[in-house]
């Protein structure tokens, strides 16, 4: 599967990356913050295993899963270099089993292991194209927990926005608001965006949920395009 065309920023500029992420360019700081109290919320009781599905450097969701008893965590992603960051932010979990895995993200949800209570992706089926996020939104439904939940950040297009709108528009502020980083930067930014980037209307994601037998996105945050959702099963599974 070819879903990221241009992976360079995570892999050769990851430090590029890292810049977005330490600016709180893409307000993961509120969005995680939002997201650590529908997991303490939506958990209390016991312990919880995790997948993390296109993880980065998993920070932000290890700082979310705070306080939680996590037995399990499986961290993947396509870029080493993002796998080799996340290994450093793994002790925090604490006496949880963690693996690291390089892999397609699709490919990951496959693995012969125990099902999962929290199936979580950050950033990452935007890069899917339309029938990929079907089948991910179809795998994932087939490796959660009876009560596990999937929940989904990422950017989405607002209503009215083709693809295209949205990346004028999306590039446009990143050229004029990511000012912490050099213009050679912002401009790396909007080329991967421009090559790589597929998002979907909200309502299309609650479609291809409910297709696969899961619930319509419900919201957990919102920041301009950046959105977190979650879903369960249904009880028709």
């Amino acid at each position: 599967m070819a879903a990221i065309q241009d992976d360079s920023i995570f892999t050769d500029s990851w430090w590029i990356y890292k810049q977005v992420l330490d600016g709180d360019h893409m307000h993961h700081e509120g969005i995680y913050r939002d997201l650590a109290s529908f997991i303490g919320e939506r958990f209390t009781d016991g312990g919880i295993s995790v997948l993390d599905l296109g993880c980065g450097d998993a920070r932000h969701l290890i700082g979310a899963l705070e306080g939680q008893q996590v037995t399990r965590y499986l961290g993947v992603d396509l870029s080493p270099v993002s796998l080799s960051a996340a290994a450093e932010n793994l002790p925090a979990l604490g006496s949880a089993q963690t693996e690291l895995i390089e892999a397609d993200l699709l490919e990951a949800i496959d693995r012969e292991d125990p099902d999962f209570d929290l199936v979580f992706s950050g950033f990452a089926i935007h890069h899917l194209q339309s029938e990929q996020k079907r089948q991910f939104f179809l795998k994932v439904a087939g490796r959660l927990e009876a009560n596990g939940v999937l929940v989904i950040l990422d950017v989405s297009r607002e209503p009215g926005e083709d693809r295209a709108t949205y990346l004028d528009h999306y590039c446009g502020w990143i050229m004029s608001s990511w000012t912490t980083l050099p213009v050679s930067s912002r401009e790396a930014v909007c080329e991967h965006v421009r090559s790589s980037d597929f998002p979907e209307h909200p309502d299309t994601l609650s479609q291809m949920a409910r297709a696969a037998g899961l619930s319509a996105a419900q919201e957990i945050s919102a920041r301009r395009w950046h959105r977190c959702w979650w879903f369960e099963r249904t009880s028709g599974m």
